[in-house]
């Protein structure tokens, strides 16, 4: 089933199973999540579109495909309702219904429709049906209509407006005309040059003169005190069960380790090797001609010339003695090195080889490879080892010992940690150490009493277990522990509070004829300043909302703009304008304004369209819809 799926991944039909939540229109459109749809409450729809009705049984159907959908290739990381509806799913799926209400609504009253030979031909010639001849084969288009719970006359229902909906946004994009006015005209808007100064005043640069009293500290201590806690710390006894630890506690039979010796010493030996090159007659007298004029610095000339083999088919590379003709391997490997031998005569015919290069044989001493093997054969003990320890130790805690005792029965050493929170973070600031941090341990052990010890949980390749030394409860972090951080607050609430006055007061010394220059670094704090020649598509300098802004902003100090960018005010000034000059105008430059045109076309009628239909929410219906999911884990 995942390979079918992840074979329609990359087609018009992934938008059906996947219950059409691809929503590029609404990238046009600029519509957000649930929290700009406005309310209504008048039918039992959860949502109106224009005329058309989204109802709770509609939206969870398309809820529940999707979900199944995800949960096919979630493998294991299953996707419970609740789950769903927390990571935003509801909230995709219901866009993606109000898309296909405004399509259909548009294609309605339009009367646009696709022929049935239409739709035929658009499945038959879809490769997601085609078989590796690339024909249309019925048991791939069944299969997919098994495995969307759809008909043929439903899945041609569903076609004939999504077809009709596809051809007539072609249509619109079709339209984009672009006669050579035309192109000038849009040259000459793309490629305008203006030079922009940009003061990007941010709350943080500005500087604070004084500092706080230590009763303005306190204060904030007492305001802040929620935020100042510490969590609850707990202090653990650990041990840790690995297989190097278990090193000492098997013991390797010699006689095994003689066994997988004799087995496998072969692979610790790499015999000589010698790279040759081959020239193959069928005849003694064709052989006896060439080798009295072959050498190895004309060998492939004369293999090419006498035999027409290609230095590829007369190269045997490296070969090892035992991979030879037995009547080329004696003749061969007591050859010299760069030396040609032959004529040599096998069943096969005669040979001419040359001994281009020679390895030598590569043998690694008996007792470092048995030293190897024991340490193979003891690392395979070592699990079983693992094994049996753990089964003690589960053993001896189950009568009611505690790990303290147990471990030292045992002897499995253990370690100590002082205050971990439940992320593994110690309460000196510092991160637990890898060895011992395991995120399923410490959730483990947050639930435990003093006195408790852990379940025994895989960690790396062993086991970890803990018992509960200490637990120190959440408390307030004291006064000079925070001290630097409540002085960091009352620093950036003193920016803020200046923060809109110099906003305003550099606006009006702009105004009044100063530099933006000279305002970049003041008494008041040093602001970064962007002093740049710009396009309207200089994006990468500026964000996208001060290029606007520089763009439809008059010359001059005296029309100062304030442009707001996250938590700071940019302020703009245009210090010059250059038209563009005149263009050439290229086939490829036509053409690109007329694509561009279409998609900007293709925009604004959808969203005019979609503003005139215009949508509501019925609140009541979409709780009810989502209570039932919360309770759905």
């Amino acid at each position: 089933m995942i390979i079918f799926f992840n074979k329609l991944g990359n087609s018009w039909v992934a938008k059906i199973i996947l219950g059409a939540l691809a929503l590029s229109m609404f990238a046009f459109w600029g519509l957000g999540g649930l929290a700009n749809i406005s309310s209504y409450n008048t039918t039992n729809d959860v949502v109106q579109v224009g005329k058309k009705g989204i109802s709770a049984q509609q939206l969870h159907n398309a809820f529940e495909s999707a979900r199944k959908t995800l949960n096919q290739f979630a493998g294991q990381n299953y996707l419970s309702p609740a789950k769903a509806v927390e990571t935003g799913l509801l909230d995709k799926v219901m866009q993606a219904e109000i898309t296909t209400a405004v399509q259909d609504s548009l294609i309605d009253e339009m009367g646009l429709t696709a022929s049935n030979e239409s739709i035929s031909a658009y499945i038959e010639q879809n490769k997601t049906f085609a078989d590796n001849t690339g024909k249309f084969d019925k048991n791939l288009f069944y299969a997919y209509l098994m495995q969307t719970g759809m008909s043929e006359t439903q899945l041609a229902h569903k076609l004939k407006k999504e077809l009709a909906f596809k051809h007539f946004q072609d249509s619109i994009l079709g339209l984009g005309y672009a006669p050579d006015v035309f192109v000038k005209a849009i040259n000459a808007y793309k490629n305008e040059k203006r030079n922009v100064s940009a003061l990007i005043l941010n709350p943080q640069n500005v500087k604070v003169e004084k500092n706080p009293t230590d009763d303005d500290l306190k204060n904030y201590y007492e305001s802040y005190a929620e935020e100042l806690m510490n969590p609850e710390f707990r202090t653990l006894t650990v041990a840790v069960l690995t297989p190097d630890m278990m090193m000492d506690r098997v013991t390797v039979n010699e006689a095994d380790i003689d066994l997988a010796y004799e087995e496998q010493k072969d692979k610790y030996n790499k015999p000589e090797e010698r790279d040759l090159y081959q020239m193959f007659f069928k005849t003694q007298e064709e052989a006896e001609a060439v080798i009295e004029t072959v050498t190895p610095d004309n060998f492939l000339a004369i293999a090419s010339e006498k035999t027409t083999q290609k230095e590829e088919d007369t190269h045997f590379g490296y070969t090892a003695k035992n991979q030879l003709m037995e009547e080329l391997a004696d003749i061969v490997f007591n050859a010299e090195m760069n030396e040609v031998v032959g004529p040599i005569q096998s069943q096969a015919g005669w040979h001419i080889l040359w001994v281009k290069d020679i390895k030598v044989a590569q043998i690694t001493p008996e007792d470092e490879v048995k030293a190897e093997i024991k340490k193979t054969l003891a690392n395979e003990q070592t699990y079983d080892a693992i094994e049996n320890l753990s089964r003690q130790l589960e053993d001896i805690l189950g009568a009611g010992k505690s790990l303290t005792e147990a471990t030292t029965q045992l002897n499995i050493p253990t370690v100590q940690i002082k205050e971990t929170d439940v992320s593994g973070q110690l309460s000196d600031g510092s991160s637990l150490n890898p060895e011992y941090k395991n995120a399923e341990l410490l959730q483990n052990v947050f639930t435990l009493k003093k006195g408790d010890v852990s379940s025994l949980i895989q960690h790396q390749n062993g086991y970890i277990i803990a018992q509960i030394d200490e637990i120190t409860p959440v408390a307030v972090k004291s006064y000079d522990s925070v001290k630097d951080h409540l002085k960091s607050i009352w620093v950036k609430e003193q920016q803020k509070d200046a923060f809109d006055n110099i906003v305003k007061s550099f606006t009006e010394q702009i105004k009044q004829g100063k530099s933006v220059k000279e305002l970049a670094k003041t008494e008041k704090g040093e602001f970064e300043l962007i002093e740049e020649e710009l396009l309207r598509s200089n994006t990468t300098i500026l964000p996208i909302q001060v290029i606007n802004t520089v763009f439809n902003q008059e010359l001059g100090l005296n029309n100062v703009q304030s442009v707001p960018v996250n938590n700071s005010i940019i302020l703009t000034v245009v210090n010059s304008v250059q038209k563009a000059t005149d263009t050439p105008i290229t086939k490829e430059l036509t053409e690109q304004t007329k694509t561009s045109t279409g998609v900007e076309l293709d925009s604004g009628f959808f969203q005019a369209y979609f503003n005139r239909l215009g949508y509501k929410v019925n609140p009541n219906q979409l709780q009810n819809l989502i209570n039932q999911y919360k309770v759905q884990d």
